[in-house]
């Protein structure tokens, strides 16, 4: 809406700025009802664009991200199915750590995104993300409501969630390119017994080529900008988060599963 766009060029606009141009357009309300509508959306607006940026502190975000490998991995019986890595990466040092997954449930997110902490050695301030499904429980006037899984988990981290607008990938480009890297570097030529020997391949790969490379923006070899960084984030907690989801569903007579 015209709202948005004017949010989407310039996310400080003052109410007093947007409602000139409203009102232009027949716009009848009351500033009051217009601050607090802006009030409500525009957090995201400046999460958004606050991101979108090359250089970041030690340890202050983390990017995270589904990445679709496209490979079916055999599970049994001659069967396969497609498997998934949740890719988190550390855009100060371009350090980055997978868990892999059959699914993209909340059941599967909360265990792959410690699984990638840990990997990583600690919490960062903030974790950026899209408009996923398994963390996004709904939008009220342009903020995200997290799932309350999805909230707790993270808050006993000690992480902020900040989620961007639908359809834009380039607020967290880092986490993109990681997927495009693994992409091209990691999947070539590689071929995988289960899901544990993917990931098994993948940690091996993580530690002995990705982050050995040199990485033009970051300037320095990967590993050794992580060690730095490492020292930024929070230790996690002990105990570590009840990360098992577990539930029950009622099938029919005829029901399969």
């Amino acid at each position: 809406d015209q709202i948005a766009a004017m949010l989407d060029r310039d996310p400080k606009v003052p109410a007093t700025v947007v409602i000139d141009y409203l009102r232009r357009d027949g716009y009848a309300g009351g500033i009051t009802i217009l601050k607090e509508h802006l009030a409500r959306v525009r957090p995201s607006f400046l999460a958004a664009r606050a991101y979108q940026r090359t250089t970041y502190l030690p340890g202050e975000i983390s990017q995270l991200d589904w990445w679709h490998t496209g490979r079916d991995i055999p599970v049994g019986k001659g069967a396969a199915r497609e498997a998934f890595g949740l890719v988190t990466t550390l855009p100060h040092s371009a350090a980055h750590a997978t868990v892999f997954t059959f699914g993209r449930t909340i059941g599967d997110l909360l265990p792959a995104a410690l699984g990638c902490f840990e990997r990583l050695g600690g919490a960062p301030e903030k974790v950026v993300c899209d408009n996923d499904a398994a963390i996004v429980k709904e939008r009220r006037g342009g903020v995200a409501i997290l799932h309350d899984e999805v909230a707790a988990f993270f808050g006993q981290l000690g992480i902020r969630v900040v989620v961007l607008r639908p359809g834009d990938p380039e607020a967290k480009g880092q986490v993109e390119r990681t997927n495009g890297y693994l992409e091209t570097s990691f999947l070539p030529l590689r071929d995988f017994r289960d899901l544990a020997d993917l990931q098994s391949q993948h940690d091996q790969w993580t530690a002995e080529k990705a982050f050995r490379r040199h990485h033009r923006r970051v300037g320095a070899i990967v590993g050794d900008a992580w060690r730095v960084e490492r020292g930024y984030l929070r230790a996690l907690p002990d105990p570590l988060p009840d990360v098992t989801r577990k539930g029950e569903a009622r099938i029919t007579r005829d029901g399969f599963v």
